[in-house]
């Protein structure tokens, strides 16, 4: 866990605390469940979730869903569900199906056993379990990121769909007042990006990463603001070496500025700079792989982002305890 979110969520308890906040922060999870240090190892979680919901609302229901299930929450992970059969994976799947039709057509009998929260909880987990065995079919072996596999874009795309359908959620929970910040990579949440095919051919031989960003651009104008974070370069302790002077990075690092936002919004729309910014160029999407060197893929700034944040020198992480 790293220090400076566990920093991050302590003073969201202390915001909260406050006697004169009127609108407590929520914080979210949106990606899938059960990842650990990148891998869906405890994905089981979302599954006994809303086993435990039921039987706390109504008991009686309890065995009639949980024991189609029972077989596979052990094995309902990104490695252990590629050794199931054919058959155990579409019975793993109506099972799932058949806990989403319980609590939907179940709905006012649970409501009246249990709160609302409670309820819309258990049932986003039991579609959180519907997306993760829809990413588990899409992905053509075990869910590891570090293995090179045949094709890997069908699977990242389930994720960055899941993604977006849970941040709706979230924008429903929150209401019309509602404000969310979504924190996740560039390639997540910009709006129109090829970067990841580039940065890791090995992964996307054929089918182009669609992003959490691009299915999220159908929302009314104003209502998405997509941020791009971008530097220069590290200090010792993050050993990141300076950007490529080719790259966007490079290009801002360029104007020898500490911090700032690039608005690309209020860019005009003729000139050098409009003609720079409207341009496929080259984006660092992941600093320091496996194999030692930093990797770039390509990208439109104006339509993958709304701004720019830019950060000359970063800092590494720091694990907490």
């Amino acid at each position: 866990v790293w220090k400076e979110n566990q920093e991050l969520i302590e003073w969201m308890r202390q915001y909260n605390a406050r006697p004169t906040t009127s609108r407590k922060i929520r914080f979210y999870g949106l990606d899938l469940t059960g990842g650990v240090k990148g891998r869906l190892a405890r994905c089981r979680r979302a599954l006994d979730a809303v086993l435990a919901y039921i039987e706390q609302a109504d008991s009686s229901w309890a065995r009639q869903v949980g024991q189609p299930l029972e077989p596979f929450l052990a094995r309902f992970n990104g490695n252990d569900y590629h050794n199931l059969t054919p058959n155990e994976r579409n019975s793993l799947t109506a099972a799932i199906s058949d806990l989403m039709g319980l609590l939907e057509h179940q709905r006012v009998t649970f409501l009246a056993q249990t709160s609302e929260l409670a309820y819309h909880r258990a049932h986003r987990n039991a579609v959180v379990a519907r997306q993760l065995d829809t990413l588990f079919r899409a992905s053509p072996s075990a869910f590891d990121p570090d293995v090179p596999q045949v094709d890997f874009a069908p699977a990242a795309n389930a994720r960055d769909a899941a993604m977006a359908d849970n941040l709706r959620w979230v924008l429903d929970r929150e209401g019309p007042q509602g404000r969310v910040l979504v924190f996740a990579h560039n390639l997540h949440v910009g709006k129109e990006t090829r970067a990841l095919k580039e940065a890791h051919p090995e992964h996307f031989p054929g089918e182009p990463h669609i992003s959490m960003g691009e299915h999220l651009r159908s929302m009314p104008e104003n209502e998405l603001v997509v941020l791009g974070f971008t530097f220069g370069q590290g200090n010792q302790e993050s050993e990141c070496p300076p950007a490529d002077s080719t790259s966007i990075d490079g290009a801002l690092a360029s104007l020898e500025l500490p911090l700032f936002v690039l608005d690309l919004r209020a860019a005009s729309d003729e000139g050098p700079v409009a003609k720079w910014l409207d341009y496929q160029r080259k984006m660092r999407v992941v600093n320091r792989y496996g194999d030692g060197n930093d990797r770039y893929g390509e990208l439109n700034p104006a339509k993958a982002f709304d701004a720019l944040v830019f950060v000359d020198t970063v800092s590494g992480v720091h694990t907490g305890h």
